[in-house]
């Protein structure tokens, strides 16, 4: 019987052929790894523990109060915003050609001329829409647009300056890093240029989910920023605390740290925190996750549809000593369990005075008709 060694060796050359796919593969997939790794952390601070100055150098004396009046809450009624300093539209939103006229914060943008009397009015360009803003961040005809648009409008209804609210949530590589950076310098510069003011909202968790804002960079051209110190627990998310005073331990960051982050790079006088005067309420199960997403409510619903009705609902509020904010669990009317966290004035309060240690003397609050 003759032995044909020849299947043999194919056998054995297709194998050493796949090995040495696998380890150029392998080779590969670590570079790509590491490439991803560094666009994510290029320009970031490293997060540390905050240390907390309490000196008279630092202490803020001064203190302005802003409040946001979102489009939805203007009617014909008068708008009470005595004790604030600056009231904030929010605001006109922008497509690819411009602004959208057809939207309704264009429409009652001369209703809410009418009835906010306050002297100095800012007016803000709601970004919301990821797949627009994308757009708008690749196209530099339509930043002009825009960009032009909102000064014109800004002028014609008396409004002081303008905020840009451009939210977005993607992996902050370095193309749509500096896209960011551009649109937001661009537009500040404009601004400066028909003596109006500029400021620029910010994530709360812009460092620790990796917000696409180099914020170092951005600190170069944009006078002011307002910090969202809201939504770290998310609706879509399990139930926790809208945005904790401390426990980073618990929750993985906090108000102090995100203070610490920002501080960083920018100065506190150029620094502005936005609180967010309501709560999420989650439907939860028996180990206290959510069953579904969870419903927004402001703080004044809270009182009145919850707290009011405290005994029907055998509700249970406490007092989160780490994150300040409260906390309400109760059985709604189908026998479902659920949980509240929100924010109150109590709360706000401890985060102002941490803040105003830290140099920082301008507050900002959403919304007006919440509280």
């Amino acid at each position: 019987m003759v032995y044909n060694s020849l299947p043999v060796r194919k056998g054995a050359l297709l194998l050493v052929l796949l090995l040495l796919f696998l380890v150029v593969f392998s080779l590969i997939l670590q570079s790509v790894k590491g490439k991803i790794g560094r666009d994510f952390t290029r320009g970031l601070p490293r997060v540390s523990d905050p240390v907390v100055t309490t000196g008279p150098s630092v202490a803020q004396e001064k203190v302005t109060r802003s409040l946001f009046v979102p489009y939805w809450t203007v009617s014909n009624a008068q708008i009470d915003t005595s004790g604030y300093d600056t009231v904030i539209y929010f605001g006109i939103t922008p497509t690819l050609e411009g602004i959208d006229e057809n939207e309704m914060g264009y429409k009652k943008l001369a209703l809410f001329q009418q009835h906010v009397r306050s002297s100095d009015r800012l007016l803000t360009l709601r970004m919301l829409d990821r797949e627009t803003n994308l757009a708008i961040l690749k196209s530099k005809d339509a930043q002009e647009a825009i960009i032009e648009e909102t000064i014109i409008l800004a002028k014609d209804y008396g409004f002081s300056g303008v905020v840009l609210d451009l939210e977005l949530s993607a992996l902050p590589f370095d193309s749509l890093l500096r896209q960011v950076t551009e649109f937001s310098s661009n537009f500040s510069q404009s601004i400066k240029e028909n003596d109006l003011s500029f400021a620029m909202t910010l994530y709360g968790d812009t460092f620790y989910r990796l917000r696409p804002f180099d914020v170092k960079a951005l600190e170069k051209n944009v006078p002011s920023f307002l910090i969202m110190a809201y939504d770290f627990h998310k609706a879509a998310g399990n139930p926790g605390p809208n945005f904790p005073l401390s426990g980073k331990d618990t929750y993985g960051y906090d108000y102090q740290t995100m203070l610490t982050s920002f501080l960083q790079y920018i100065p506190p006088a150029k620094l502005g925190i936005i609180y967010g005067m309501y709560g999420y309420d989650w439907e939860i199960n028996s180990s206290g996750k959510a069953v579904t997403s969870a419903k927004a409510r402001s703080y004044q619903e809270i009182e009145k549809n919850i707290i009011a009705r405290c005994s029907e609902l055998e509700c249970k509020r406490e007092k989160d000593m780490q994150s300040t904010e409260m906390k309400i669990t109760y059985t709604d009317t189908e026998n479902k369990k659920h949980v509240i966290w929100f924010e109150d004035q109590e709360s706000v309060k401890k985060k102002e005075a941490l803040a105003k240690k830290m140099g920082i003397g301008t507050f900002s609050f959403w919304a007006y008709s919440y509280f």
